[in-house]
């Protein structure tokens, strides 16, 4: 059960968690048992032709850092059930508001 006290807090302090290339649907990261998790990926959604190497058809993924931001940003489902309480200070940089 989340702490009001703590919640009040944070909203005073005008907390909020943005959306950013590590919980985007178009962020690739490899999984990893390290902590913290790997930080570089690649983006499904900003593709280009490598100059130097193959590519696949289409190009390929450009390489991002999890704590990147762009106006393509799509939130992955998963987020919800990651931030649970904590949903309501969620940014993705829309204006709009999220609840659980």
């Amino acid at each position: 059960m989340p702490d009001d006290n703590k919640f009040a807090a944070l909203r005073e302090a005008g907390y909020t968690i943005p959306g950013l290339c590590g919980s985007c649907v178009h962020g690739q990261f490899p999984r990893s048992p390290r902590k913290p998790a790997p930080p570089w990926g690649t983006c499904d959604a900003i593709r280009y032709e490598h100059l130097k190497h193959d590519n696949p058809e289409g190009g390929r993924g450009v390489s991002i850092h999890r704590t990147g931001q762009c106006k393509l940003y799509v939130k992955d489902p998963f987020v919800v059930g990651v931030l649970g309480a904590h949903l309501e200070f969620f940014d993705d940089g829309s204006g709009a508001t999220d609840s659980a």
